[in-house]
């Protein structure tokens, strides 16, 4: 196995998070009355690492011109979409699930040190429903062992 592998998350594997976007963090918020409003795309970025490395992110997304482009969320920013969006008072539960998954498997920042071992996280970009198609996501992962993994990829 490499030691740093970038690939598209998938919708089997996110479902292990929990079968709701009020437990998983990494299922697109949409109610009943509301709808759909935003839209994400998630990243798994698996580290193998043999010695402690320090991390660097490059993550952006390009859209056509004048529409706006969904931004890469890590650790802190991810729960803060989800404190502004949740009703913690309701589903107390559920959200404590929820910002407990966000800590133990969301990128922790765009820039840390990365422990010995294997870890896999996830990088989320958000996007104001719907995104104005054709996007095109591109992560580039820098490690202080000299490696440069890319990784992009074309919604239609």
């Amino acid at each position: 196995m490499p030691e740093i592998n970038i690939s598209q998350a998938s919708e089997k594997e996110l479902k292990k998070f929990g079968s709701n976007f009020y437990e998983n963090p990494y299922l697109e918020p949409s109610t009943l009355l509301g709808g759909k409003k935003y839209e994400f795309f998630i990243v798994r970025i698996d580290l193998n690492i043999r010695e402690a490395t320090d991390i660097e992110i490059e993550a952006q997304a390009e859209v056509p011109q004048g529409a706006a482009a969904p931004r890469a969320l890590a650790r802190n920013q991810l729960i803060e979409f989800w404190e502004l969006l949740s009703d913690e008072s309701v589903r107390v539960n559920q959200y404590q699930k929820k910002k407990t998954t966000i800590e133990l498997t969301t990128c922790p920042d765009f820039r840390f040190r990365a422990k010995e071992g294997r870890k896999t996280y996830y990088l989320v970009f958000i996007g104001k429903y719907p995104i104005k198609k054709p996007v095109s996501y591109s992560i580039k992962i820098y490690s202080s062992n000299g490696q440069i993994i890319t990784f992009d990829h074309t919604v239609e």
